[in-house]
């Protein structure tokens, strides 16, 4: 049960990308409360953003060290990516949930 909703999990896949093979293996909660879904989605923001911070710091870098940060980086912010992807029909339906009240 989700901790916030007590509703039973939903596992969604997340997007071609993230999986990086045929198979869906990686998937969230789509039950989860929004806030633990936009907190997961902006640490893994978070991640990509100090990773390339890092980067920057760097004179010289290996191609090989280039070459896994960018794949990390693509794994992360497609992760990210997926997961504000589906919070946004939860965000309109919210908005418009809200507008009938008023």
């Amino acid at each position: 049960m989700s901790k916030a909703t007590n509703v039973p999990p939903c596992f969604i896949p997340l997007n071609f990308t993230s999986q990086s093979n045929k198979e869906n293996v990686l998937y969230y909660n789509a039950n989860a409360a929004a806030e633990d879904i936009f907190e997961c989605a902006t640490g893994r923001l978070l991640a990509v953003i100090n990773l390339l911070e890092s980067l920057y710091e760097f004179d010289k870098c290996e191609a090989t060290a280039v070459q896994a940060i960018c794949s990390a980086s693509s794994l992360l912010l497609n992760d990210a990516f997926t997961l504000l992807q589906e919070m946004n029909p939860v965000a309109t339906r919210l908005r418009n949930e809200n507008r009938k009240d008023y």
